[in-house]
C-alpha cells in the first residue's frame, strides 16, 4: 500500500476496481464532501459523517473511487486531513467513532 501511495496509484486488494468508476481528484473530493455534509450527515450531528461511510458514499452517490493511494497517501484519515481540505473538514472522534466534521469556514 505504501508503494502504491508513493507512486500515486490506486491499490487493488484482490477486488477489481469497477471500470465505471473514476478515481476522485482533489476537486471532486471537495465538491462531494460538501454535498455529503448537506445530504448524509449523522442523525443528531448535522455537520458530521461517519468515516467508515465516506468511501461507500463516493462510490454509490458519485460513481467515484476515493483512493487514498492514488492521492499519495496510505490511509484515508491522512487524505481527509490534507491541507487542501483543511478549511473544509477535519477528522475527529465523536461518540467513540471516527467522523469527518465540517469546519465552521467550510
Amino acid at each position: 500500500k505504501q508503494q502504491c501511495a508513493a507512486r500515486g496509484e490506486p491499490v487493488n486488494f484482490g477486488r477489481k476496481m469497477s471500470s465505471e468508476l473514476c478515481v476522485a481528484t482533489w476537486e471532486n473530493i471537495r465538491e462531494c464532501i460538501l454535498d455529503i455534509f448537506n445530504s448524509h450527515a449523522m442523525r443528531g450531528h448535522p455537520r458530521a459523517i461517519t468515516l467508515s461511510n465516506v468511501k461507500r458514499l463516493f462510490r454509490f452517490n458519485y460513481n467515484l473511487e476515493l483512493s487514498e493511494t492514488a492521492l499519495g497517501y496510505a490511509r484515508l484519515n491522512d487524505v481527509l486531513q490534507d491541507e487542501r481540505l483543511g478549511q473544509l473538514c477535519a477528522v475527529r472522534c465523536l461518540d467513540g467513532r471516527q467522523v469527518l466534521v465540517q469546519c465552521e469556514d467550510g
